[in-house]
């Protein structure tokens, strides 16, 4: 369900209204979950003896199932000799959790006699609902409004089911149950969920709950997020999804699980992300996002640790269950293998981490223990002929050393390595540090990698994965918990923006250069002096009343980009007025004769400075977008840019602004001042304030935000803006 994140604003004009849309829904269910993981009972909703059945799977997975099983199945009195009810409300009593596994047509009545009957909990294996066209989405509209109407917890349709290895619930179709542990699994897709929960077996990776949410007709990933927060079984996190439908209450929602005092990491796959994800914009803010970047700003802002593969995801699960959080980002390498070395430690760097300064005791401790032929400085090569020993001896010294937060231990198959040996060592270090390994190769590190897994400790095959994790874990650890911080600036005036959209001319969607200028003025953005002019002659007095050289450019609201058709000239003084003019109309009229032209904007040169973006989109059942970066001509070439979910707050505007490529130039560079950067700040406030005050407009670009040396501010050279 689509859901807004403003309020509905009064009526603003006599063209547009603000779009008046559904607020988020009460879901009316249980907002503890404990029965839906932890029944006493689960009744079966189809449960059939039929070979290779979904309500046949169902039966069998449930025989690890700690407390009572009941069927249903109006075609059966008993099931192998088990009684078998003919509907819900025949039971014996209502039971904890009933897992639907019946035709999707038979759903809602199901949903609605369990809801009568005092079940609370339901989970709908059953297919055949949105997924499959209309008829199907009014089915799944239909069991949606029963669950809430008696307050029934529903999770799916069309879903895998839910499991809890600790009481041995299994309510899937999927294979055996995985190996109790700490790790939660939420995915949107049940047949990625079966592929990783059997790579999870050979790497020895158990979880707390594993829940496939289907179709998300009432519980989403933010609804799981809420429960999982407080579950003490559940230390990390795994988040497979396709789509989040509220950014904003996933974001909330996830900084209660990632932004508290013992925070628990939140691992996020996102699938699609070369998907074109932005409709058609007449901004560059548009054009610059996507699927992608606004996955990547959600991710950043609620504190989630993003990954791209399949392999990174069950690396960083790995690392992050099986050792505390580092206490910082500076990492010792140790190695019996030099290329090795020096790729794992070129993955780390680039991934965040740094290399840890040895103490001269640690460097001496090293010299005596190692070959003199070995490199003692990190990484530490303690060559290819390296015994158990030597390998003992190095790690304990590197993890004895103040400056390590963390440590790779990386192992190749070589003649003489002790390869079990060597994972018995590692295994028992006495630390309190993360420890993690890799142990590079196929068949000989085979049986060191089991013992390793088998012991608790994090171990990869590759190098990188175990670089690209530990990065991942350290920075995570690193964000700590931010306390939010509003933005502070005076008074902005609302009142007098509702009065400029009221009396706006029709714009076909587009907002006059001159009237987005003194709305953005009105929120006390620095404007430059602006004047429209219709002729030759108002250009000139326009021009001659600015009084220095000036800007012109087209007025048209058929055409965003100006440059593109000739419609900009620069340095315009009184005695080039008329002929920059006539210029601009001749050359419009040869590029999109169709156009209508509204004569020209003349505004005032502004100094050089850094030239800089800010700009607002809305992405359809995400939220809107607020979106900061490098500006000017070639943003959509240089393309260095963070986007943020709004609302935000100071410490996400900081955050965004870090994130850039570009961003050490606001310090100074070569001998270059350092620039207004709390101007940029206050900027990026400024406009998600007032998107959030007004969201019938739709996108914003302010390129170039000139920005100016420290003290200076900055200056909205141009701006462009459209209504919904």
């Amino acid at each position: 369900m689509a859901c807004s994140l403003f309020p509905t604003l009064p009526y603003l004009g006599k063209r547009r209204i603000a779009n008046k849309r559904r607020v988020p829904y009460d879901r009316h269910m249980a907002s503890d979950f404990a029965k839906l993981f932890y029944p006493s009972s689960v009744a079966i909703v189809g449960a059939s003896v039929k070979p290779d059945s979904v309500g046949n799977s169902l039966r069998h997975n449930l025989n690890t199932f700690k407390g009572a099983v009941y069927y249903v199945n109006p075609n059966h009195t008993d099931l192998d000799g088990t009684v078998c009810y003919p509907s819900v409300s025949k039971l014996p009593a209502p039971v904890d959790l009933a897992v639907i596994a019946t035709p999707a047509a038979s759903v809602p009545s199901i949903v609605e006699e369990a809801g009568k009957f005092g079940i609370k909990h339901l989970v709908v294996i059953s297919a055949g609902f949105r997924e499959t066209g209309p008829e199907g989405a009014k089915l799944e509209e239909e069991a949606k409004d029963l669950s809430l109407k008696y307050d029934v917890t529903l999770v799916g349709p069309n879903c895998l089911g839910i499991m809890n290895p600790e009481i041995g619930l299994n309510t899937s179709f999927a294979g055996d149950l995985p190996m109790d542990g700490s790790i939660a699994f939420v995915s949107q897709s049940g047949a990625l969920m079966t592929a990783i929960l059997d790579y999870a077996k050979k790497w020895r990776l158990g979880f707390s709950k594993c829940v496939s949410t289907g179709n998300k007709a009432t519980v989403d990933e933010t609804d799981l997020l809420s429960y999982l927060a407080t579950d003490e079984k559940t230390k990390v996190i795994l988040l497979y999804v396709e789509d989040i439908s509220d950014a904003s209450r996933f974001i909330t929602a996830a900084k209660k699980v990632s932004c508290v005092p013992s925070p628990k990491p939140i691992i996020f796959l996102k699938s699609g992300r070369t998907k074109e994800g932005s409709h058609a914009s007449a901004s560059h803010t548009g054009a610059l996002g996507g699927v992608d970047a606004y996955y990547s700003a959600l991710a950043r802002q609620s504190g989630s640790i993003r990954v791209a593969t399949i392999s990174e995801f069950l690396s960083s699960a790995m690392v992050a269950s099986s050792n505390v959080a580092p206490k910082g980002s500076h990492v010792a390498i140790v190695t019996n293998a030099g290329g090795p070395g020096v790729l794992i430690t070129d993955e780390a760097i680039d991934f965040g981490l740094h290399l840890a300064e040895l103490s001269a005791a640690s460097i001496e401790k090293l010299q005596s223990q190692l070959p003199e032929t070995a490199r003692v400085h990190n990484p530490v090569d303690i060559l290819g002929d390296a015994k158990a020993e030597r390998y003992e001896s190095a790690t304990r010294t590197l993890l004895a050393d103040p400056a390590v937060d963390s440590l790779l231990v990386l192992l190749t198959p070589q003649s003489g390595t002790e390869i079990t040996k060597t994972a018995e060592v590692v295994a028992g270090l006495p630390t309190d540090k993360p420890v993690i390994a890799s142990f590079m190769g196929q068949d000989a590190v085979t049986q060191g990698i089991t013992i390793l897994r088998g012991k608790g400790i994090a171990v990869t095959e590759y190098p990188e994965d175990a670089a690209r994790a530990l990065g991942r874990f350290s920075a995570f650890a690193a964000r700590g918990c931010p306390i939010p911080s509003p933005f502070s600036y005076g008074h902005m005036d609302a009142e007098r923006v509702r009065s400029i959209l009221w009396h706006l001319p029709n714009t076909e969607g587009f907002i006059p250069e001159r009237e987005a200028g003194l709305i953005l003025s009105a929120y006390g953005f620095p404007i430059l002096t602006t004047i429209q002019a219709a002729s030759t002659e108002e250009t000139v007095a326009a021009v001659q009343k600015i009084g220095v050289p000036c800007a012109v450019k087209i007025s048209s609201p058929a055409i965003s980009h100006k440059r593109d058709v000739g419609g900009v000239i620069l340095n315009v003084t009184a005695n080039t007025a008329s002929d920059a003019y006539e210029t601009i109309m001749k050359n419009v009229r040869a590029h999109v004769p169709e156009a209508r032209v509204d004569g020209v904007i003349v505004k005032e040169m502004a100094p050089l400075g850094l030239e800089c973006i800010l700009g607002i989109v809305k992405q359809p059942h995400f939220g809107t977008m607020v979106m900061v970066g490098m500006g000017g001509t070639y943003v959509e070439v240089t393309k260095d840019v963070a986007f943020g979910v709004l609302p935000i707050d100071l410490f996400d505007a900081k955050e965004m602004i870090a994130s850039l490529h570009a961003r050490a130039l606001f310090d100074g560079y070569r001998g270059t001042p350092a620039l207004d950067v709390d101007a940029l700040i206050d900027g990026l406030g400024r406009l998600g304030r007032l998107a959030q005050d007004f969201p019938e407009i739709s996108e914003i670009d302010i390129n170039p935000f000139t920005l100016y040396p420290k003290g200076k501010g900055a200056k909205v050279v141009d701006v462009r803006m459209k209504l919904a």
